[in-house]
């Protein structure tokens, strides 16, 4: 029994970068520092704990790939903030999780210890909405904790795996364990309560387009189709989705009479001067020197509004669109890097091609509306999501009863 004990909690401090990030980091303030410390002790834990499980595990092809999607931006970033003055943060964000991935010993977790995390995330970030809306009355779920963009597409992943787990263990597994099929119901409806309730029409557009796509490509059964009223019900007749369809149609008009002085209206002026910036050095990008006199050249005959200089004019200006935002500040070879990473989660796997699929088309739409790898809090959370696909191709079928008896 006390083994068994010492087991659990030590599997729980091994995972406990990925818990802490799926479960912590966007649903309270100022998480973000005490995830760096934890992923270095983890990670040096393992080190000593589990040589002989990572020593094998680096001569693997499925690592090497994974270490080379991650040594590319790692070191063409770091290059950029000594030649460009760009942002270091991804770089280092990336290395940690890169030592990380490095002494984690992937074969000892199980595919019930990753369904758990994420039953244990969809429903603190449904709490967590619940809280800072229903409570604290704030507009948008994530301005507290981040970002609604960002905590969207958090919340979007969250939803994805949940979904996944609970259609592929209702599909395959007999008998059922009710328990297991409430819980990830219960995540389902927590991250999609967020997901509602962040009014990020990105995130929205994202996950219905990949919704009907999946039942198009994979000819879902006719019993999965729960999910869809699931998903579309609630979504379609809250009064937030309302308000931003009516508030789109009202900014569609506006950019039709010339007025540009909306979310999508600045987004699109944004996007063409990030385009008329890349055109000037589209190999490496620009410096940031060299950016903010543009931009304070551009606002001094009046080429640009006063909304769009504030978003530009600053150390880490934001275009509101990851691949413009890498073909500015790193140029087109940056861009190829930024590709890499990005579909790396697709390249590492092997049991679960159809959900890596699912995210990273799922992230590719998302990242065109906004910056989001300016948050640290994404690099975590999409490298990490690498981490436990490459654990899913190492696991058995999800099994929650026997998850720790094997060791």
């Amino acid at each position: 029994m006390s083994r068994n004990i010492l087991y659990r909690l030590e599997k729980i401090f091994i995972l406990s970068p990925i818990i802490w990030t799926f479960s912590i980091l966007f649903n309270v303030p100022d998480a973000k520092h005490i995830l760096s410390r934890i992923t270095i002790a983890a990670a040096v834990y393992c080190a000593f704990r589990f040589y002989p499980e990572w020593k094998e595990k680096i001569k693997t092809g499925e690592f090497k790939i994974i270490s080379l999607s991650l040594f590319f931006p790692i070191l063409y970033f770091l290059i950029m903030h000594y030649i460009n003055g760009g942002n270091i943060d991804i770089s280092r964000t990336m290395f940690n999780c890169y030592l990380y991935l490095l002494f984690l010993p992937i074969k000892k977790i199980k595919r019930s210890d990753i369904a758990i995390i994420f039953i244990i995330s969809g429903i603190c970030s449904g709490i967590s909405t619940i809280y800072y809306i229903f409570l604290l009355d704030e507009i948008r779920m994530g301005w507290k904790t981040i970002n609604p963009i960002p905590y969207s597409y958090y919340s979007g992943l969250v939803i994805i795996f949940s979904i996944s787990f609970f259609v592929s263990y209702y599909l395959k597994q007999k008998p059922k364990n009710k328990l297991l099929l409430l819980s990830l119901t219960f995540s389902i409806l927590g991250s999609l309560i967020s997901i509602i309730y962040s009014e990020t029409r990105s995130t929205w557009i994202a996950l219905l387009l990949i919704l009907f796509l999946s039942i198009i490509k994979y000819n879902i059964s006719k019993k999965t189709f729960i999910i869809i009223p699931l998903l579309l019900t609630p979504l379609l007749l809250t009064d937030s989705v309302k308000s931003r369809y009516e508030k789109t149609l009202h900014e569609i008009q506006r950019i039709q009479s010339e007025d540009f002085n909306s979310s999508i209206g600045i987004r699109l002026k944004l996007w063409e001067t990030g385009l008329s910036y890349f055109k000037d050095n589209p190999l490496i990008g620009m410096s940031n020197s060299e950016e903010l006199s543009k931009t304070q050249l551009a606002y001094n005959s009046k080429e640009i509004s006063s909304t769009i200089y504030a978003f530009l004019y600053h150390s880490n200006s934001n275009y509101h669109n990851q691949y413009l935002q890498v073909l500015v500040k790193s140029g087109f070879l940056g861009l190829v890097v930024l590709i890499i990473y990005i579909s790396s989660i697709y390249l590492v796997s092997i049991k679960n091609k159809n959900l890596s699929l699912i995210i990273l088309t799922y992230t590719s739409i998302v990242i065109f509306f906004d910056s989001i790898l300016l948050y640290n809090h994404v690099v975590y959370l999409y490298t990490l999501t690498l981490i436990l696909i490459s654990c899913l191709n190492t696991s058995q079928p999800l099994n929650i009863e026997g998850s720790y008896n094997e060791k």
